[in-house]
């Protein structure tokens, strides 16, 4: 029963000891900012009340000149909804609210340039100081190719769901060169007396 009673007593004052979180602390004329922002894989942004700060990679994502991106909000930049149904607004500030409270975010966010083209992007958000002033910083990477291409292989195992027999096979590999963009794509077992000899199955 003690043991009980202490472990109960240890939750409890899990419960009501100070949460708030130890923030990193970086300044804007460091080698760690200017190492952060210097990235071109992937777009990165500073936001408090609106975006500080941004690079190239991250205008390229957007769609937008710098001047443009600044002193706007990240969210006006979505679409209504995400790809899972949830609208945008309530999704930013959950996620926004869990970052601020010091667990650093990872999830998927859709973008949405002027044209209406939308961009399928993997997000991290990690709450930080700035020259002591507390901001969200956005890393951001474009997977709409990766998502095409799960679309696409989705859409391929529908079209040869019902097809039989060596029909399978050709097009199988007729909707996998699609998927992949390949000028060339074959199915090929190896023979049952060599296995450096292959036998072909089905050729796009």
């Amino acid at each position: 029963m003690r043991r009980g009673r202490d472990d109960r007593a240890r939750l409890a004052a899990m419960n009501t000891a100070s949460t708030t979180p130890v923030l990193r602390r970086i300044a804007r004329d460091s080698e760690t900012y200017r190492f952060i922002f210097s990235g071109s894989y992937q777009g990165v942004l500073l936001f408090a009340a609106g975006i500080e700060d941004c690079n190239e990679a991250a205008c390229q994502l957007l769609g937008r000149p710098r001047e443009r991106l600044l002193g706007t909000d990240p969210l006006t930049f979505a679409p209504a909804t995400q790809r899972d149904g949830s609208l945008s607004a309530e999704s930013s500030r959950q996620r926004v609210v869990a970052a601020l409270a010091g667990q650093s975010q990872w999830f998927e966010w859709r973008f949405q340039r002027e044209d209406g083209t939308i961009i399928d992007t993997l997000v991290n958000m990690e709450a930080l100081q700035v020259d002591g002033t507390k901001g969200l910083l956005l890393r951001m990477r474009d997977v709409s190719h990766l998502e095409r291409s799960e679309e696409a292989l989705h859409m391929a195992a529908l079209a040869i769901s019902t097809a039989e027999g060596d029909a399978v096979f050709r097009d199988l590999v007729r909707h996998l060169a699609h998927c992949l963009d390949a000028d060339v794509a074959f199915i090929a077992l190896p023979t049952e007396n060599d296995a450096s000899r292959m036998r072909m199955l089905a050729y796009y």
